[in-house]
């Protein structure tokens, strides 16, 4: 995945970055700037060369991307049904299988949400290549 930003501040090893809207209309002059960024992120990463205002390119490892979306998109699907299998082999009535199903992915999600908040900036840091766009 390939996406462009500017950058917004500096600060030793780290820069803000707003990212442009990954669109068909985020490179047009039609709308003013403010319109064309949709968030800002903080990266940590060699400075030499960066200034402020720098239109810059960055990508995220394929693998990595897939990873993440196998975690968040299917995994909690297969969950879904494990957790109502499971249910059912413990002879809960219908109702209190599909409770259950709904207890697992809520636990499920906030482990996720705990582990994000321990790793997530580790994990961009290492998987997103910045480099001085055009």
């Amino acid at each position: 995945m390939k996406n462009k930003g500017i950058i917004t501040e500096i600060n030793n090893n780290e820069i803000k970055v707003n990212l442009f809207k990954d669109s068909a209309c985020s490179h047009c002059s039609g709308c003013s700037d403010g319109d064309k960024m949709s968030c800002e992120y903080t990266f940590k990463t060699n400075t030499t060369g960066l200034k402020e205002g720098d239109i810059i390119d960055f990508e995220m490892n394929n693998n990595s991307l897939l990873k993440l979306g196998l975690t968040v998109y299917i995994l909690p699907i297969f969950l879904l049904f494990f957790m109502y299998f499971l249910g059912s082999l413990i002879k809960l009535s219908q109702g209190a299988n599909i409770l259950f199903s709904f207890l697992g992915l809520i636990i499920y999600f906030i482990i996720l949400f705990v582990i994000e908040k321990i790793y997530g900036k580790n994990f961009l840091n290492q998987n997103i290549k910045i480099s001085k766009g055009e």
